[in-house]
């Protein structure tokens, strides 16, 4: 099969990415639910994050490339294109998904960090995990399609989704802090202790391993694993097991509310300072050594 994309594509180089998809479709048959996925991963837009809509799904698409790091801007479109989905009709779900086929996200912005100062630094880590909490809470169904490495961060935003796809052959899932030498704030550690046991985490962040998907489903990180080609028609074949609570949205949200409720408070009120002092000190101090 991608043999012949990768043919065609040559044959016919004038043709933009979707029209040449519709091209493809119209000349061989070929499944109508993998040019899906290839005319949203493929695009020539630029904004860092984006939504694409089909009937009832609301895809949120990260693509501020390569690595979809964690920074004021990619935040706050984050955040923007939330506010439209939740505007959406009743029965609308959210698929995520990335423009790069090896990175979904690898967690914050570390150059933009060291190059603020303290208080931008924390109002960083305080966003994010508002945006953390906000997904726990998030009124529609979300399902992670998780196409790359998810990384630090990248990985504490695709647990706070309700269901978790992982691409079965490509792509890692860690929590690296300690390889860092750094410590994870609490409220994000208690994001992901919230979807998986604990002695689970445990192996994770005291040993900075990179998970692939066999292992990441073996722990629970993730629901469920499917080729890159069909990751997209996996995610649908999940959205009827949601059609209750994308109807009831008011019930959900108070569900989700009493189920993560410790995790919600944890990314909402636990102070940062412990955090970020240690990043300036540990962090900071390694560039000011190289200099």
């Amino acid at each position: 099969l991608m043999d012949f994309f990768f043919s065609s594509r040559r044959r016919h180089t004038r043709c933009s990415g979707v029209s040449w998809a519709r091209r493809c479709v119209q000349e061989t048959g070929i499944n109508a639910e993998y040019m899906g996925i290839m005319s949203v991963f493929q695009t020539d837009r630029k904004e860092p994050v984006f939504l694409v809509k089909e009937d009832n799904i609301y895809y949120l698409v990260l693509n501020d490339l390569p690595q979809n790091q964690f920074n004021a801007e990619f935040l706050n479109q984050i955040n923007k294109n939330l506010d439209e989905v939740e505007k959406a009709p009743t029965g609308t779900i959210m698929i995520t998904v990335s423009t790069h086929d090896k990175n979904f996200s690898t967690g914050l912005d570390v150059k933009y960090l060291i190059a603020g100062s303290g208080d931008l630094r924390e109002q960083l880590l305080i966003d994010l995990q508002k945006l953390l909490a906000r997904l726990l809470k998030f009124p529609k169904p979300s399902i992670a399609i998780i196409n790359g490495h998810a990384i630090g961060a990248g990985l504490m935003f695709v647990m706070c989704h309700d269901y978790r796809i992982m691409r079965e052959d490509k792509g890692f899932v860690s929590l690296p802090e300690i390889l860092l030498g750094m410590p994870i704030p609490p409220g994000m550690l208690a994001s992901v202790l919230g979807k998986v046991p604990k002695h689970i985490v445990k192996n994770m962040v005291f040993t900075g391993q990179y998970i692939d998907g066999q292992t990441a489903l073996r722990y629970g990180l993730v629901d469920k694993l499917a080729k890159n080609e069909d990751l997209i028609k996996a995610a649908k074949e999940i959205i009827p097991s949601f059609s209750y609570a994308a109807k009831f949205t008011d019930a959900f949200v108070q569900i989700k509310s009493q189920m993560f409720e410790f995790e919600y408070n944890k990314l909402i009120n636990e102070p940062l300072d412990a955090y970020t002092s240690h990043f300036a000190r540990h962090i900071l101090g390694k560039q000011k050594a190289k200099l």
